[in-house]
């Protein structure tokens, strides 16, 4: 176990015992942050204890044995330069001190293990993010991803295709396409498994709160979902609408979201959300301009050489 006293702080790399109490400062220390999830215990212990997981890589400060902070690092593979992915360090209010510790132990391991570049990704009112960054001289390297949200009160449904078609998910039928729709916008295979038995358990606080498809002869061909900010209990985010090639998004697309927003009003949310990537925010041009949404920048990349 890796360990390195600075002053009155400890800074330690993972173990298992961290991991209710790293979920703990994480929850707190962003509940009022804008389109960011803390990934609940549960998760961390799947993600932490599946095959290849580096524990070498994740940060915690402690003071006098009690974790007060902590910070997350991953070494890429199969990138033309070695390069580490990182969140920017969470601390316990009045251990800001520690961000430092955190950040200069982190870089300083990272290098040692041949790292040339490391990026990190923050979005608006993510806490103090931006003296961190000019400190530690970290570059914007562009947009990486559009916010669109509106309330739900003031959004006209009607300038969106009818909904036909559109049908609840269900296990039997639905669950293999949506799975490997969900591998393809990012969620790792062990994440999906574990959202998936999450949401088809019918648990209150499922990630996944309403499921829509459209099947076509019988098959799933899209889908999207509903899901809750832990921190922003009456806002419907929607997932980018995942289709198979082939199927038109105006079409499918709108009739999906409008009964998601539709199910979502119904359900007592107050806005509606949506989160895109740049390559994708074209394709939903159309569909936003219908309902009297635009896509602004909100997350952006950010990266510091070594």
């Amino acid at each position: 176990m890796a360990s390195r006293k600075t002053a009155s702080y400890e800074i330690k790399t993972y173990e298992e015992k961290f991991i209710e109490e790293q979920a703990r400062i994480g929850r707190e220390a962003t509940k009022d942050w804008t389109q960011y999830r803390q990934t609940p215990a549960e998760e961390l212990r799947k993600t932490y204890s599946a095959p290849g997981f580096d524990a070498s890589t994740r940060f915690y400060a402690l003071l006098k044995g009690e974790l007060v902070g902590y910070l997350t690092a991953s070494v890429m593979s199969g990138t033309a330069e070695k390069t580490a992915v990182t969140r920017l360090p969470v601390v316990k209010k009045g251990h800001e001190r520690a961000q430092k510790l955190l950040m200069d132990h982190a870089l300083k391991v990272l290098k040692e293990r041949g790292v040339s570049v490391v990026t990190t990704e923050v979005g608006k009112g993510w806490g103090d993010w931006e003296t961190l960054l000019k400190q530690y001289k970290f570059e914007d390297t562009g947009v990486s991803q559009y916010l669109a949200e509106k309330s739900i009160s003031s959004i006209d449904l009607s300038h969106l295709p009818a909904p036909e078609g559109v049908e609840q998910y269900e296990r039997g039928k639905d669950r293999d396409v949506f799975g490997t729709m969900l591998a393809g916008l990012g969620f790792p295979a062990e994440r999906v498994k574990l959202l998936m038995d999450q949401y088809e358990s019918g648990a209150k606080d499922s990630y996944f709160r309403r499921v829509a498809v459209f099947r076509k002869d019988n098959k799933t061909v899209a889908a999207s979902a509903i899901t809750v900010p832990d921190n922003e209990p009456d806002v419907a985010r929607v997932l980018r609408v995942m289709m198979v090639p082939g199927v038109d998004l105006s079409d499918v697309g709108g009739r999906i979201i409008r009964k998601l927003v539709e199910a979502g009003g119904k359900d007592g949310f107050k806005r509606f959300r949506m989160t895109l990537l740049p390559d994708n925010v074209k394709a939903y041009n159309d569909l936003f301009s219908r309902l009297g949404v635009a896509a602004a920048p909100f997350i952006h990349t950010y990266e510091k050489r070594l």
